[in-house]
This record gives structure tokens, sequence and C-alpha cells, in this order.
């Protein structure tokens, strides 16, 4: 179940990240392309620091396609994040969000649009994807161990 509640919120996110190249192609393509730019290095980040650690990525990971990916980079050992892992997956996820909000609030039914969406997603990942993770080193599990 945790893998469709996974893609589903992985799905509203990719929605969200389109409402905001739109919101910003309204404007400027140049920051359209460096928004790619900032999403594409972003999400490495993420699937480097944080995906790369979680015990479950290659068997049972609950987004799926982030944990196939995780085997493009190389292997981590799944003992515990540290805190430079916390930091740059916070500034990678804040990046994500944050660059394209400027364009947003000119377009507000997409502000409000994107935020919906994102929110959802993050609800949907709370409510059932870490419900039945099995990553006891994410802090955000129900078994989370120290």
């Amino acid at each position: 179940m945790n893998k469709i509640h996974g893609i589903l919120s992985f799905i509203l996110v990719f929605i969200s990240i389109v409402i905001g190249m739109a919101a910003i192609s309204f404007t400027s393509l140049v920051h359209v392309f460096i928004y790619a730019g900032v999403l594409f290095i972003a999400f490495g980040c993420v699937i480097y620091f944080y995906c790369g650690k979680c015990t479950c990525r290659l068997d049972s990971c609950g987004h799926v396609l982030p944990g196939k990916l995780t085997k493009l980079f190389p292997d981590r050992p799944s003992d515990g994040y540290s805190p430079l892992d916390f930091f740059i997956t916070s500034i990678a996820i804040a990046l994500i969000v944050l660059y394209p909000q400027y364009w947003l609030w000119k377009h507000k039914l997409l502000f409000f649009v994107f935020w919906i969406l994102l929110v959802s997603s993050v609800i949907d990942i709370l409510l059932f994807v870490c419900k039945e993770c099995e990553n006891k080193k994410c802090p955000i599990c129900p078994n989370f161990n120290r």
C-alpha cells in the first residue's frame, strides 16, 4: 500500500514543480533553465545524501523511483544520517520549493495550487509512506532508533 502512496506523493511533487516552471516561464525562460539545473542538482543531492543511506532503498522503497536512482551513486553505509546529510538534504529541498515562489506569487492561482499539491504530498508521505517504512535510521520513521 505504501508504494501506491509513495508514487502518488511523487507525482504530486512533480506536478507542483511543473506548475512552478510554468509560472517562471511566463516571465523568463532563462530562469526555467536555471530552475531545471537547480532541480537536477538538488534531487541528486537528496538521492545521494538521504535516499542513498536508506535501509529500504533497494528492496522496499516506498517512493520506488528514488530507491532505484540510488544505484547510480556509490554505495553509502546505512548506519544513520550525519548532520551533513540532514543539512544538504534540507538545503536541497528548500531550493526545490523556494526557487519558484517569486514567480508563483505573481500568479496567485498557481501559487495556491502549487502549495496545495505540495502540502498534500507531504501529508500523504507522513500518513502512509513513513508509517510503513522500515528505515529505523530515519527520524520520521515510527520505529526510529538513535
